[in-house]
């Protein structure tokens, strides 16, 4: 049990590091698209 609680906890770790990442990788993009849009309405 302990074991396989263990594991699980380490599968749970993952997906929330996945969910992280995923979500900066949006943020990025938002905030990259966000600028060029931005200078584009600029020039």
């Amino acid at each position: 049990m302990k074991i396989n609680r263990f594991h699980l906890g380490r599968i749970a770790a993952r997906r929330m590091e996945r969910v992280c990442i995923i979500r900066n990788t949006i943020q990025f993009l938002e905030n990259l698209y966000g600028s060029q849009a931005y200078l584009g309405k600029s020039t």
